[in-house]
């Protein structure tokens, strides 16, 4: 009688080496057949409607992150707007599981880049350097753009974070973004379709170019552009980075001419816009490259080598890093004088009108305040920097300095002699970047009785004797007798802070 013949499947021999489109089916083991009950429709209803709690974390099963996600709110929505794209990823996952397929299979080395395949020492060394400014770079990068008011930067860097992460979280060579992207719900959101074909094109480009070191993007502005005279590849590269840099410099055009009725008439005009849009468009180009680019190819250099772990373990330590600081700088903004306000502010102390309006609000404070002033104020002889009567000024001059101007007021108490004496007051004017104050110029004085001095040779000589002329090394708060030059503001017609 002769044996049955083995009914075993043998394992499928590859005959040629894999594609990139094979990823997905390599190595999948059928365990049984059934219909898979978790549901793409149901998973994002939960993600938009209890997406802050992790509803659709604890619906797919992933029981950590979903108490992360209560008591976080979502990890502070950055969670929820990596999980538009990620969830696809978990519910193809948890659906593999209920009918018995392995996706945990590692591919072979052969479907990733030639580039990724060779390992030598300067690969560990510029590996080191690429992670250390991944951590850096997006912190400085949300300081600086808060401190300019560019809140289309913040929002760049946030979606930097998220991009790595995704990134990050995708399987190596991202050849399903393709595959995805045909999805009905993916295809119904604008967005995501959008990130998708984005991630497409940096994969095209960095599968078949290893990225430069990490030092030519840092200082692209420098090298790089020239660069891309004589080299076709660099070229290339920057086309692959042209749209975020056009959608952000057409975002401050559009805030410019938005904005511009509320911020510069009456008293500042076109060439002020001028000024400040020529200035941030400048200023938006180097970031966009210099820190974009080395945050994009570490992204796609970890995930194209196999470091996926890795990339989602430092995109979550920056994220909470990076925003912990924005937190912080946006309180602190309050303090700072924007730039757009040095550009302005000085301008508006040169209108004529300007003068006008603002000479009986100052009266009106100083003839209020100043007989009011306690006799003990002037215990020591010296200038007093009042910080409690500098927020009422700023209070009560609201109306013609905008929020971002008014950090540049502050009010002096002036004491010529020691004894029971109420003191002078002193407007001071102090724009500056972000608390690097080099100019401090004076524009009124009152005298105990509340009235206005608008000329320095007005003052009696012990009083301007307290005073100390040169440039401001500390803001005033710490050096209040230390102004730029010995004017006030009915000195000269221009105000004296450009001289």
């Amino acid at each position: 009688m002769q044996p049955l013949p083995n009914t075993t499947p043998s394992p499928i021999e590859p005959s040629a080496p894999l594609k990139q489109d094979d990823l997905w089916i390599h190595r999948v083991h059928i365990k049984q057949v059934a219909e898979p009950k978790t549901s793409y429709k149901t998973a994002y209803l939960l993600l938009f409607m209890f997406g802050w709690l992790g509803a659709h974390r604890y619906y797919l099963r992933r029981w950590l992150s979903g108490l992360l996600y209560t008591f976080t709110f979502g990890f502070f929505g950055l969670g929820i707007a990596a999980d538009l794209l990620l969830t696809f990823f978990m519910v193809r996952e948890a659906r593999a599981r209920e009918i018995g397929l392995d996706l945990t299979a590692t591919p072979s080395l052969a479907i990733a880049p030639q580039w990724a395949q060779t390992t030598d020492r300067t690969n560990y060394i510029g590996l080191a350097l690429r992670l250390i400014l991944f951590v850096a770079l997006p912190p400085a990068l949300v300081m600086m753009a808060i401190a300019f008011r560019l809140d289309l930067l913040v929002a760049l860097t946030t979606f930097l974070l998220l991009f790595a992460f995704v990134v990050g979280s995708i399987d190596l060579g991202l050849t399903n973004a393709e595959k995805m992207g045909e999805n009905p719900i993916i295809q119904r959101i604008p967005f995501l379709t959008t990130v998708l074909t984005t991630i497409r094109s940096f994969q095209d480009h960095y599968t078949e170019h290893k990225p430069r070191s990490v030092i030519y993007y840092l200082f692209f502005p420098i090298v790089g552009f020239p660069m891309m005279l004589f080299s076709k590849k660099a070229r290339a590269e920057f086309r692959v980075y042209w749209a975020i840099i056009l959608l952000l410099g057409s975002g401050i055009l559009w805030d410019a001419v938005n904005n511009y009725s509320l911020i510069y008439p009456p008293y500042t005009g076109p060439r002020e816009l001028f000024i400040y849009t020529s200035g941030s468009l400048f200023f938006v180009l180097i970031l966009s490259t210099s820190m974009t680019m080395p945050t994009v190819t570490t992204s796609f250099y970890l995930s194209m080598t196999g470091r996926q772990r890795t990339l989602r373990i430092i995109a979550g330590i920056t994220a909470l890093f990076t925003f912990s600081i924005a937190f912080v700088a946006y309180r602190e903004r309050t303090q700072w004088v924007s730039p757009r306000a040095n550009i302005t502010l000085p301008a508006k102390l040169e209108h004529e009108r300007f003068r006008r309006e603002l000479r009986p609000l100052v009266e009106m404070f100083t003839l209020y305040y100043a007989p009011r002033n306690s006799l003990e104020l002037c215990a020591r002889q010296g200038v007093l920097y009042s910080e409690e009567q500098t927020y009422l000024l700023r209070r009560s001059l609201a109306g013609l300095f905008r929020p971002e101007e008014r950090p540049a007021l502050h009010l002096l108490h002036i004491c010529p002699t020691e004894g029971r004496v109420r003191p002078w007051l002193a407007l001071l004017v102090t724009p500056d970047i972000m608390g690097n104050k080099d100019k401090a110029c004076l524009i009124y004085l009152s005298a105990p009785s509340g009235t206005l001095i608008e000329r320095w040779h007005q003052l009696p000589p012990l009083l301007q004797q307290q005073f100390h002329f040169g440039p401001v090394p500390q803001a005033p708060k710490y050096r209040p007798h230390q102004i730029t030059h010995p004017l006030l503001l009915e000195d000269s017609i221009r105000f004296p802070y450009g001289k």
